[in-house]
């Protein structure tokens, strides 16, 4: 069982953790090389997202945000430890770290 999550996909590992009217709270544990795109800040006001890494290995997670945009300056952000975090807010103009 997978959850849609507006601009990444279905991901079996995504866990919903709140939804009220235009703000969606997701959770995606992520493990092993991977890169996963924001949508456009455009179509995600209110959308807070945390992205975990899990795996030990020597791996890394990539966010990668649309086309030209950052995130709080940042082209990429890329997770290398076990258990790193990265909370996303966006206001619908960027996306910034919380």
């Amino acid at each position: 069982m997978g959850y849609e999550i507006p601009g990444l996909g279905k991901s079996a590992t995504a866990i919903p953790i709140f939804s009220h009217a235009r703000n969606l709270g997701v959770v995606v544990l992520v493990a092993g090389n991977i890169t996963k795109s924001l949508p456009k800040a455009t179509d995600s006001e209110g959308v807070f997202l945390i992205f975990k890494k899990t795996d030990s290995n020597a791996t890394t997670v990539t966010i990668d945000p649309y086309g030209s945009e950052t995130v709080d300056g940042l082209t990429t952000i890329t997770l290398t430890e076990q258990y790193e975090v990265l909370r996303l807010y966006c206001n619908k103009a960027a996306w910034h770290m919380v």
